[in-house]
């Protein structure tokens, strides 16, 4: 008899719960017309990936000493879309990072290559703001935003950030499309496009 484990995110838990007999069902439909002997479907949460110093971390986190995503407060969730020790807010921002991080190796040479920083928060006068992306080379900066599904309300918003962000020193403000998410071979384009601005300014 085969038993079959069905592994979600914390986060998920409630969903599962919700509809936990429809999913058990369906497996079990399933199961049956390919013609295997599956005993039970049960349901279990899996466990956060954990790194050498977890103890001291969660103390300082459960103190209130530690921050978590860059420079936010203790998020009171768990992260949705998390890789290499970094935290995103939705799936746009951690395909933009992908990308960046794989153009970071294939764009330019070892030794010379960009340092990528997202979602860093940051105080301009008179205003606190905090970019999708920061990317740096060379002494110049670039900020990277990603246009939300409602952009063209925000537009007037949008052209006051770009300008405190210049007026601040930043070299580049470029922006990503919602159409250009949907399309990997124009985002590759646009993140080409905004790196060779950063890589052959002068």
């Amino acid at each position: 008899m085969r038993k079959l484990w069905v592994e979600y995110e914390p986060e998920h838990e409630p969903e599962f719960a919700k509809h936990r007999d429809t999913i058990s069902e369906t497996f079990q439909e399933v199961v049956s017309r390919k013609g295997f002997d599956l005993e039970w479907v049960e349901f279990r949460e899996v466990f956060p990936e954990i790194s050498y110093g977890w103890r001291s971390q969660l103390v300082e986190v459960l103190r209130g000493q530690r921050k978590t995503n860059q420079a936010r407060v203790v998020r009171e969730q768990a992260p949705r879309w998390f890789e290499d020790g970094l935290y995103f807010t939705n799936p746009g921002e951690l395909q933009v990072y992908r990308k960046l991080k794989s153009l970071q190796e294939d764009f330019f040479p070892a030794g010379d290559t960009i340092a990528i920083f997202p979602l860093p928060r940051g105080r301009i006068l008179g205003h606190t703001r905090e970019p999708d992306f920061v990317v740096t080379y060379k002494g110049r900066t670039g900020v990277l935003e990603i246009d939300g599904p409602h952009h063209n309300v925000r537009r007037s918003h949008d052209t006051s950030s770009d300008h405190l962000y210049r007026d601040a020193g930043i070299s580049f403000v470029d922006r990503v499309s919602v159409e250009a998410l949907a399309d990997p071979a124009e985002l590759e384009e646009v993140l080409k496009r905004f790196l060779k601005r950063i890589r052959d300014s002068k």
